[in-house]
């Protein structure tokens, strides 16, 4: 019933062939500017590749320079520790010696001191001796002399003083 009275070619072909020249057409005047906008984004992703692959080259070297400086800064820091031991040999050493010079000078100054106290002991003793000694002297003269010995030396010394304020 139906497919009786269809018309075939108005039906069927005239909208196929109508969307067929309509993509033709589509085609041929759209083309040129999706060809251009199709290579423009080509260019853009080509760029951007590129500049892709360049950060990817200066990350590479600085990544290469970076483990050269790791790699030297081992060595660094194993020379600033060697010359940090050293430096702190060499102070110790100074130190010592130091302490060494400090000993030998406390040790003279110690030695200095105990002279110099045997001395001044010796100086007073000697001056306990001879004032003892003169007290028993004349303790012993006092009993040993005379009156008339004792008014002698009185006057030999009196005699003595009066020659020495008179001028001689």
């Amino acid at each position: 019933m139906f497919v009786e009275h269809f018309d075939w070619v108005r039906g069927f072909i005239f909208p196929y062939l109508n969307f067929l020249l309509f993509v033709v057409g589509l085609v041929f005047f759209a083309r040129k500017p999706l060809s251009g906008l199709f290579q423009k984004r080509r260019q853009e992703f080509e760029q951007l590749v590129a500049s892709a692959r360049e950060a990817q080259q200066k990350a590479e070297e600085q990544l290469r320079q970076l483990n050269e400086r790791l790699a030297g800064l081992d060595d660094e820091v194993a020379a600033i520790r060697d010359g940090a031991r050293q430096a702190a040999e060499e102070e110790a050493r100074k130190i010592i010696e130091q302490g060494e010079a400090l000993a030998r000078y406390m040790k003279d100054e110690a030695v200095r001191v105990a002279e110099a106290e045997v001395d001044r002991a010796r100086k007073n003793l000697q001056e306990e001796v001879l004032v003892a000694v003169r007290r028993q002297v004349s303790d012993k003269i006092r009993q040993d002399m005379t009156q008339d010995e004792k008014k002698q030396y009185i006057q030999s010394q009196v005699n003595r003083l009066r020659a020495v304020s008179t001028g001689g």
